[in-house]
Order: C-alpha cells, then structure tokens, then sequence
C-alpha cells in the first residue's frame, strides 16, 4: 500500500510538472504523455517503480495470470489503448460500462489505431469527415482563416488536401485505406444528404448531439491535429 501511494505521489509530480512547467509545440503531445502518466496512476502501477514480478491482473475482475500460462490463459490486451488487461469479453464489456469506452478510445488516438478501432467502416470514414469539418469550423472561429465552406468557393478541393496530408502521416489512416475507400469518403463528404456533407457548418453542439458523447469534438480535433501537425490554438502552426 506504502508503494502503490508513493507511487501516485510521484506520478502527480510529473503530471504538475508537465502542465505547468514543460514547454510544448502543440496540444497532442502533451496529451499523448500526459494520457499515458493518468493510466499509470489510474492503475497504480509506474515503470520505474513497479516489482517486474508483479503478475499481471485483469483490469475488472483482478483474477491474476497463471505463471506459465497457455494461450487462451493469457490476458489480452485492450484492442484501442493497448494498455488494460481483460481475461474475457465480458470483463472488457463490463469495464467499458464503468467508464472506459471513452478513455479507450483516446488511447487510441494517442497510440495512433484510432480509426483501425471502428467495427465498422462508414463509422470511421464519418469521424474522418468530420475531424475535418470540426477544424474547418475551428479556423474560423479561433484562427480567423476562411477555409473550405467559408472561403465562399467550393469546399472539395480544401478536403481533398486534408485527406492528401492525413494519407501522408503515420498512424492516421486505417489499414483497409485504399483508392477505393477515398473515393468512397469523398462521396459521402458531398452527400447532401447525409450527416457528414462538407457543405455544411458544423458546430461543437451539433457533434457532441450527433454522437451523444460530450467528448467527441476533443477526439476529433485530436485527430484532425494528427492530419495538420499543430492544433487550433497554436501560433506558430500554418495550413
């Protein structure tokens, strides 16, 4: 118990240290080390401090890893944050129930297998659109730029430079990305009828209804700082 408090104490430190001392270039490498340090502490576990005997536990229910365990004993990892050990499905269900859904799928981000994390296709391509959207509607309200819709021009070419730049980055665009798949996307970015059109302003409310999650406008301006390199608010960062 000693340790596993001496432990938090030290990772509280480095937390402060990060936020109010450490200088960085743009949001989400903050985040990224900052995601990993609040697992460490939300575990009780650190690196450096942790015995390497230790067995690994299943998040949920704590059932301990055989030492010599065989293949279908051995705990599986969670598949966004590659971080928290489950030893069934139902372990990970239930964990997912208490909160984890959400911190998963910014681990995801942070460990660059975020739209690899969809079950679906369509929902990915969707976050993908509207990563761009998020940003496009951030520029002009935070950077003054008048980008794709509020350049009062047609907003395909700008999107087709977002999908350019994000095809170019590691660890944005999923495995099954190919041609075929852009040209899907870019079919849906100008369905008018559909959610995620390009012609259309989208606003944080709007997100955050659509997908009933409070969080969803910080994933997607996330991944949409993956794709442009710098965030909203940074000075120094320009398209």
């Amino acid at each position: 118990m000693r340790h596993r408090k001496t432990t938090a104490l030290v990772i509280r430190a480095e937390i402060y240290w990060l936020l109010i001392r450490k200088p960085w270039s743009h949001s989400l490498a903050r985040f990224v080390t900052l995601f990993q340090l609040i697992q460490s502490a939300s575990s009780g576990k650190c690196t450096d401090l942790d015995s390497p005997d230790q067995p690994a536990a299943c998040v949920y229910c704590k059932k301990p890893q055989p030492s010599k365990a065989t293949g279908e004993q051995r705990l599986k990892k969670c598949g966004r944050c590659l971080h928290v050990l489950y030893c069934s499905r139902q372990c990970q269900k239930e964990h997912w129930k208490l909160g984890h859904k959400t911190q998963c799928s910014l681990g995801a981000l942070a460990n660059d297998v975020y739209l690899d994390s969809f079950r679906k296709e369509e929902e990915a391509i969707d976050q993908l659109i509207d990563a761009y959207r998020m940003r496009v509607e951030d520029d002009y309200a935070f950077r003054h730029e008048n980008r794709g819709l509020y350049a009062r021009e047609n907003p395909f070419p700008d999107f087709r430079s977002f999908l350019d730049l994000a095809e170019s980055r590691q660890g944005v665009m999923p495995k099954w990305w190919n041609k075929e798949k852009r040209r899907i996307c870019e079919r849906r970015a100008v369905d008018e009828d559909g959610w995620s059109c390009i012609a259309f302003a989208v606003e944080k409310h709007d997100i955050q209804e659509h997908y009933n999650d409070h969080m969803m406008p910080m994933k997607l301006r996330m991944l949409a700082e993956k794709v442009y390199g710098f965030g909203v608010m940074d000075p120094m960062g320009q398209l």
